[in-house]
């Protein structure tokens, strides 16, 4: 059965393949009508009406079918197995929409001029046009497709096979998992209290066991996890994760932790459900530790293990996520009690659910990190970071590899007694492909604390922006790549925006509801840099985009977003939070998704030993 499956899907493959060849065909056609009318012929488009008449027809119909057919074919499988919120996979979703616009220009500037109107010289133009821009398109987006979906597609599809026949084991396994989990850090917990009992300080335990237990209900309406913005779209789901942790102390010297990690998602709009939600038990940390007890002098990190740097904008474990993130790495540390330097290489994990997770080969990340501790309590911090990926397509088509080089500098302290100031800026450059990269961003804020006693109100003022591409053609990328950051509530806790292609201000009060208890109430309002850019999402991929019209200046503003986040910790070990975000759409959106209006809301508990 699923052998006949697996053929089925290869099967409708080769019909794709069949019918890219096709367009490559009639985009031959076009050409040859294009050479003719651009050469100022002015009988060209009277003799090529019927031609284009009939093109008109296979890109309305056939193109528009073949879409359709790759989207609901091609594009769910891909998504699931790349591990991605969105990724390059809405990338190629926008472009598909972009692409049925330009077919609906090309097709109404042919029937305009057919049906003889006045000015038939200018509407002979926009065929022209429209011609040029979607024979360009469309050779782009066949390009991509062929270079890195359809490789992708005969693996993506036999782990898919693998997949659903495991999801039937997953569902009657789930409770078991679970349960020998909960009881194997029971059992660590006490084997752990036996070892301690023998020795005056808890430091000198040789075993420790770490876990966590959590649940997280979230609504989402206007804006689905992974997809884009879309009018009337709503999903409410109930997200699971329990992770076991042993750590071991051979020697003073040495620390062993290993950690593993069960994500589940229940009612989740998907079959079998993406692994930014789901990954059935596997191992999410697993590394060993050389540093001297006294966390001082020279410090070796060597497997599977989390890296977090700074606030966690371009570098960190997004433990948000259901499924979060680490990284397969080698490190090495420098500290003293004023100042830290950490070198590393290391590449992130992917979740590949019913597989043993693993890193892609080639997808790299170098850097070296600097924090220093002055007198005054002022923190400086400097990086340089170096990001590689393989088997990259730039603007115009050309294929390569990317190398991207980050360098940046973050201040925290404080100006007086009760006004504190974060401070973070960034460069990158390098290559995609044949593309220049060129592109920037920035963090500043600022917290006011109003008073000690009662709801001791604090003031936030803060400010955020990252560069967008100004023109997605010509071979220069400036849109800042924000590599591998923990985005959930630094730009509003719906997570709608990320730091590209964005300018975002945030007011915003804390206060402290009681001795452990705290609130968090937040104003948005976020604008693009470059409307002929996209909006991206808290993982960096593109979730709505504007059709460029000519002579029309584009909207940039996004909306405006009201958060409100409450935490409570009930215990020690046990903390609940919720919170609600509506984002009230601006010009941008209204235009990009019309009637589209984006809430958000969650419920969480969590216990921790």
């Amino acid at each position: 059965m699923g052998g006949d499956v697996g053929k089925e899907r290869l099967d409708m493959l080769a019909e794709v393949v069949r019918r890219h060849a096709a367009v490559r065909e009639r985009l031959v056609v076009l050409e040859e009508a294009l050479q003719e009318i651009e050469a100022g012929e002015t009988t060209a488009c009277a003799r090529w009406a019927t031609r284009l008449e009939e093109l008109v027809r296979f890109f309305t119909e056939d193109v528009c079918d073949l879409l359709k057919l790759e989207e609901e074919v091609l594009f769910p499988p891909v998504a699931r197995d790349l591990s991605e919120i969105g990724g390059p996979v809405a990338a190629l979703h926008m472009e598909h929409e972009e692409v049925r616009r330009v077919i609906h220009e090309f097709a109404r500037s042919v029937l305009q001029w057919s049906q003889g109107e006045p000015d038939r010289a200018s509407r002979a133009s926009d065929i022209t046009v429209c011609a040029v821009r979607l024979r360009d398109l469309l050779r782009l987006h066949l390009e991509k497709e062929e270079a890195v979906l359809f490789r992708m597609i005969p693996k993506v599809f036999a782990r898919a096979d693998r997949r659903k026949a495991a999801a039937r084991l997953r569902a009657r396994s789930k409770r078991g998992i679970v349960l020998i989990l909960v009881m194997g850090g029971i059992g660590a917990m006490w084997a752990g209290g036996v070892r301690a009992q023998d020795r005056a300080r808890p430091t000198e335990r040789r075993l420790i066991a770490h876990g966590e237990v959590r649940i997280r209900w979230e609504g989402r309406w206007g804006q689905l996890l992974g997809r884009g913005v879309e009018a009337r779209s709503r999903d409410g789901y109930v997200l699971t994760r329990v992770r076991i942790g042993l750590e071991g102390r051979p020697a003073p010297w040495m620390r062993i932790f290993v950690q593993g990690q069960d994500a589940q998602a229940l009612g989740f709009q998907a079959n079998p459900d993406p692994p930014i939600v789901e990954d059935t038990f596997d191992l999410r940390q697993a590394y060993v530790e050389v540093f001297d007890q006294k966390r001082q002098g020279w410090g070796f990190q060597l497997g599977r293990q989390e890296l977090r740097f700074g606030d966690e904008r371009l570098v960190g474990v997004f433990d948000w996520g259901n499924t979060a993130r680490s990284f397969d790495a080698v490190r090495v540390f420098y500290a003293q009690p004023r100042y830290r330097v950490d070198a590393f290489a290391a590449s992130v994990v992917v979740i590949r659910e019913g597989a043993f997770n693993t890193h892609r080969a080639g997808e790299n990340l170098h850097g070296v990190y600097g924090s220093f501790r002055m007198g005054s309590g002022t923190v400086g911090e400097g990086y340089g970071l170096w990001r590689t990926q393989p088997h990259v397509i730039g603007e115009r088509g050309e294929r390569g590899d990317a190398d991207i080089f980050t360098l940046g500098t973050r201040w925290v302290g404080t100006l007086l007694p009760r006004l504190a100031y974060r401070v973070e800026v960034a460069t990158q450059w390098g290559q995609w492909a044949r593309d220049r990269i060129r592109a920037h961003a920035g963090h500043a804020q600022l917290q006011y604390q109003i008073g000690a006693a009662g709801l001791s109100p604090r003031v936030l003022l803060e400010y955020n922006q990252a560069s967008g591409d100004r023109d997605p053609r010509d071979g220069r990328r400036q849109t800042f790549d924000q590599l591998y950051p923990t985005n959930h509530d630094k730009y509003g806790i719906a997570d709608v925006v990320g730091w590209r292609n964005m300018r975002h201000l945030r007011l915003g009060l804390g206060l402290r509801l009681g001795p452990r208890a705290a609130a968090q109430v937040d104003y948005h309002t976020f604008w693009l840099i470059s409307p002929r850019d996209a909006l991206y999402a808290a993982g960096g991929a593109p979730i709505a985009r504007l059709h460029r019209a000519e002579l029309t200046p584009l909207p940039t503003h996004v909306g405006h977003e009201v958060d409100v986040d409450i935490r409570v910790p009930l215990s020690r070990a046990v903390s609940f939070s919720a919170g609600y975000a509506h984002l009230f759409p601006g010009r941008f959106l209204t235009q990009a998704a019309p009637g589209a209006t984006i809430s958000f809301a969650y419920a969480m508990v969590s216990y921790r030993f």
